[in-house]
């Protein structure tokens, strides 16, 4: 029972090293009684300890504190000196971010004394510049360059080498000495892309890029302070191109694993697979009990112990963007939504210039409008509010949306094409449905491109003859969503060649043989979940697995295009930036193109969205004119945006 205990916290703190704040605080508070029973009380203090950590990313901060002195508490009568370091330590970040800088420059004073008690070094220097941090922010500048000089001599690890370059960053940009931030910021930088250098291309390098993208930002706002737009512009695009660089996927050597860690993978699959269970009638959307998130953490962990023995393929880094690494027709225009803790706005590139526009919204009123905008939608596509006042209340966000994130950006007149590229918050806004006050939507005002990387602008988009590919169909029906497999047939029936798989033959093998074979469209129609809290364990349900976006790392994908035709696919997570999504996923892994959704779909819509879509298909070959077309036919047939604006094509 001991071990379970300890094993539980484990995954604790693996929990909370995913970002899984919410099922680290019900794991913890789960076990603490019985860690009580057992008079297991260093294991309690860890168990608080991870609790005040989760509270504390949360928000949470008045909760955060009182939990780390009953921590504290425990750790003090065990004279344990490394947690009562990471109890202080956690205690300054706490401190910082409610501004109590007094007490936080005595927090990380602390934490240094009983990390040097504990004989941990490395901890001592992160304690060391929690303490730089704080003395640059009260002013003591002698004091905190005294103490950078002396870091700069000591063995720093990569990491705390960043984080300094970043800290001084801050403080030179807090007073507005945007020339020495850049300095530093880009030091910062160089750090960063030396350890991406190392991390294999899974999901691991992936959140690692996204959680230090608020260096870049940094830099683009720097530049923009300096009046220089177009570096700020490249040092955008850079960092989001290095978020989103396709994978090499590694081929999965089965012969290196150890049979007994196979069958544990195996049990866990099983497992999950009873444990989801389908939601209201006419939704693709996949629920699951809150248990279910600790197998698949366990499930993850195993998945990683099986990359560690396989050979891996150097990862090398894009190369950076310049200005001509992209070309753009006097007719088109790239819109590049920014998004930091101050500044909402984007550039906007023409052929011959670019420009910086600020967007009149606050980041916490843009995260209230998505939210209210989500809501509307999934009440209405769930039938839970069929009235004409939900369908007013969709079009006037989107309208103000349109007025506010839209509008000022004043494309051109001769504008025909525009190129979206947003990420983070913006990820989840249907540019396509944003309507003007004359009821015009954005659809019908230009040819709308949603990009991943400005690589997308002028990659040769070969022509595919889908007739002649080959093609791939997954259609799983259940009770609750009976059309998935009469949109599987009615597909197959304008693509005789493709191969389709119903029902009880959508197995596992079957999906991975599909990714790597087909050369045209993979179709998967099927439930489907966004993760609430990590992206990582979004889901797809097959008939005998489950398939998450980790999996892609051992599964290439010669698809040309992916269409994701479940709820939530192309839908964020919550962590991470709100940028990982299946979708994304499966055009990071080497689809060119990726149809899915950003909000839950009705089973019946999405059956008449993809018929059309399809039928345009096999007419033209043209995947966004398929695309536009079977969006505008839904839209005449019914209405509200709800049910047709949820359909977004990646690419």
């Amino acid at each position: 029972k001991k071990t379970a205990m300890v094993t539980q916290l484990d995954l604790a703190e693996i929990n909370i090293n995913l970002n899984q704040y919410g099922m680290t605080i019900l794991l913890c508070e789960t076990i603490i009684e019985k860690l009580d029973a057992m008079k297991m009380t260093y294991e309690k203090g860890k168990a608080l300890y991870f609790i005040a950590i989760a509270k504390m990313e949360l928000g949470d901060l008045g909760n955060a504190e009182e939990i780390l002195e009953e921590a504290e508490d425990i750790f003090v009568n065990e004279k344990n000196d490394l947690w009562l370091g990471m109890i202080h330590f956690a205690r300054n970040r706490v401190y910082q971010s409610k501004g109590d800088l007094s007490n936080a420059s005595s927090a990380a004073i602390d934490a240094k004394r009983y990390f040097a008690k504990s004989k941990d070094v490395r901890r001592q220097h992160d304690a060391e510049i929690a303490h730089v941090e704080t003395l640059l922010k009260v002013g003591k500048l002698k004091n905190a360059f005294a103490y950078i000089t002396k870091l700069a001599d000591e063995s720093l690890t990569m990491d705390q080498k960043r984080l300094l370059h970043f800290v001084v960053g801050e403080y030179y940009f807090s007073v507005e000495e945007y020339e020495n931030a850049v300095v530093e910021y880009k030091l910062a930088i160089d750090v960063v892309e030396k350890m991406l250098s190392s991390l294999h291309q899974d999901e691991i390098r992936f959140f690692f890029a996204v959680d230090k993208y608020k260096i870049y930002a940094r830099l683009v706002e720097s530049f923009l302070k300096l009046g220089k737009t177009e570096s700020s512009f490249i040092t955008n695009l850079n960092a989001l191109s290095l978020l989103n660089q396709k994978i090499v996927p590694q081929e999965k050597l089965m012969k290196n694993v150890p049979v007994k860690l196979i069958e544990s993978i195996e049990a866990l699959r099983a497992q999950l697979l009873k444990s989801y269970k389908f939601p209201q009638k006419d939704t693709r959307q996949l629920t699951s009990e809150n248990s279910v998130s600790q197998i698949e953490i366990k499930l993850w962990q195993y998945e990683n112990k099986i990359r560690s023995l396989q050979k891996s393929t150097p990862n090398i880094l894009r190369q950076k963007s310049k200005k001509s690494n992209f070309i753009l027709k006097d007719s088109d225009v790239l819109i590049n939504y920014f998004i930091s803790s101050s500044v909402v706005g984007a550039f906007v590139n023409y052929s011959d210039s670019v420009e910086f526009v600020n967007l009149d919204i606050s980041v916490d009123q843009l995260k209230s409008d998505i939210r209210k905008l989500q809501f509307l939608f999934e009440q209405t596509v769930s039938g839970y509010s069929k009235n004409r006042n939900n369908s007013e209340s969709i079009k006037k966000i989107l309208e103000n949306l349109y007025d506010v994130i839209f509008k000022p950006l004043k494309p051109a007149k001769n504008i025909e094409k525009v190129y979206i590229l947003a990420d983070q918050l913006l990820n989840q806004i249907p540019f396509h449905a944003l309507v003007n006050s004359e009821g015009s939507y954005v659809k019908d005002m230009y040819q709308l491109k949603l990009i991943i990387d400005v690589s997308d602008i002028n990659e040769p988009d070969q022509k595919v003859r889908y007739q002649d590919s080959e093609n791939s169909i997954f259609a799983l029906s259940s009770g609750n969503i009976p059309m998935a497999e009469q949109e599987g047939k009615a597909i197959k029936k304008k693509f005789r060649n493709a191969q389709l798989y119903c029902n009880k033959n959508v197995k596992i093998d079957n999906f991975r043989n599909a990714l790597a074979s087909s050369n045209g469209f993979i179709h998967i129609a099927t439930h489907a979940s966004r993760s609430s809290e990590n992206p990582l364990f979004s889901r797809i349900l097959l008939a005998d697995d489950i398939f998450f976006p980790f999996d892609l790392t051992h599964n290439p994908i010669n698809s040309h295009l992916v269409t994701l035709s479940g709820c939530q696919t192309a839908a964020p997570g919550l962590n991470y930036g709100n940028t990982f999504s299946l979708a994304k996923t499966f055009y990071r892994a080497g689809s060119r193109y990726v149809l899915a959704s950003l909000w839950h779909v009705h089973d019946t819509v999405t059956m008449k969205f993809m018929t059309e879509f399809y039928k345009n298909l096999k007419v033209s070959d043209n995947v966004h004119e398929s695309y536009q077309k079977a969006v505008n036919t839904l839209s005449k047939e019914i209405e509200n945006p709800a049910y047709w604006g949820a359909f977004v094509l990646i690419g």
